[in-house]
């Protein structure tokens, strides 16, 4: 296989990676509306849509910004360069946390305390695991791949060298984690299922950016890694009286 993979449709050549982007958004979409998949919405009408529209706000600011402090060195120091790096790159997680900070200041201005995030997490899972299928035909470009590496399993992505298929390793993740939240070994608590996904999914970033290539931000960490240590404290603080679960005994 050569990387970039790109689907050729006559004279029209469209990259794997935009195409399994947006199936990624259309799959997470239709799962969110099925009540059997993602459960129940505790929030309908205006709530919802003001929130909604906070938490996308959040989301885009907060992709923009980790992924823009990747690689700050890189950038071009004008006007135009900032401008063009900002809109260029995305991390999904930032995302995650821009959309997490907007949603809790909205709710707390809103005086509204009921979770937002149980109904999310199958959606999120489901887009995450379509969209790193595109990550991964996208090849060095995508920047989502990891390092060198001697394992059996590692991907020659043209480069000369064998890396760690990081985009596998996250699917591989998403499938854990669905088995563990929909599985009957703990009682959840009402937003408790979004608050562990969200934490282990910080912790899971966190630890997978030892395995890529990343340019440190500050004391050897990334920008991903600084954003995935902020969600773990916040977490950390929200739980530090009540676990999100309850175990259950057979």
């Amino acid at each position: 296989m050569r990387f970039p993979v790109v689907f050729q449709l006559g004279s029209f050549q469209l990259p794997a990676h935009t195409f399994f982007e947006v199936l990624a958004y259309a799959v997470a979409y239709r799962v969110y509306l099925s009540a059997a998949l993602s459960g129940k919405d505790y929030y309908g009408g205006k709530m919802r849509l003001k929130l909604t529209i906070w938490t996308l706000l959040g989301a885009f600011i907060g992709s923009r910004l980790v992924a823009y402090f990747e690689d700050t060195a890189a950038v071009d120091s004008t006007a135009l360069g900032f401008f063009t790096a900002f809109m260029g790159s995305k991390s999904i997680l930032g995302a995650f946390a821009g959309g997490l900070f907007s949603t809790e200041l909205a709710k707390y201005f809103l005086r509204q305390k009921r979770s937002t995030g149980d109904k999310l997490v199958v959606p999120i899972l489901t887009g995450l695991v379509v969209g790193r299928i595109g990550c991964f035909l996208g090849g060095l470009d995508d920047r989502t791949q990891g390092s060198i590496t001697t394992l059996p399993w590692g991907i020659h992505y043209g480069d000369g060298a064998l890396r760690h298929p990081l985009p596998f390793y996250e699917i591989l993740y998403c499938f854990v984690m669905f088995v563990m939240l929909r599985g009957n070994k703990f009682s959840w608590r009402h937003g408790g299922c979004f608050q562990f996904f969200l934490a282990s999914y910080f912790l899971y970033r966190f630890l997978a950016e030892f395995l890529k290539d990343r340019v440190p931000l500050a004391l050897t960490l990334s920008s991903i890694q600084w954003t995935s240590l902020a969600g773990l404290l916040y977490y950390a603080w929200l739980w530090r009286k009540r676990l999100p679960m309850r175990f259950r005994i057979a």
